[in-house]
């Protein structure tokens, strides 16, 4: 039930949001961003159980702690950068939201090379 409430919760702030837009950018932007940690603080307590589930999972299956790590890092990533791209694009920042897209998938790409490292290795132990 809890997507009921911050369906209704965004749409309520969507709607005050457009009405103060056209008398102060300012206050319709500080809604938007109060209204997006608000989210991210309830789904906190839904992120550890979820980062847990996977981290025992992981562990069942006997992978490197350090992949995991990667996994949570580049999940984290993403999320933060579909959130300052999403409020660039609500400021009509277009050039500063693809900028922040291009810089959060080169971040993951740097972060996983460890990750294609060791699977050229693995192939190239497989085929040697």
């Amino acid at each position: 039930m809890d997507i009921i409430l911050i369906a209704a919760l965004c749409i309520t702030a969507c709607v005050i949001s457009k009405l103060l837009e056209k008398e102060t950018r300012e206050f319709s932007f500080v809604i938007t961003v109060g209204v997006c940690v608000l989210i991210m603080t309830l789904l906190i307590s839904d992120l550890t159980d979820i980062t847990d589930m996977i981290s025992s999972l992981l562990n069942k299956i006997s992978i490197d702690s350090s992949y995991s790590e990667i996994l949570f890092k580049s999940i984290g990533i993403c999320f933060l950068t579909t959130i300052a791209s999403d409020l660039c694009n609500d400021c009509g920042e277009r050039a500063m939201s693809s900028n922040v897209k291009m810089f959060g998938r080169i971040t993951v790409l740097m972060l996983a090379l460890p990750l294609y490292s060791s699977v050229i290795s693995l192939i190239d132990e497989m085929l040697g």
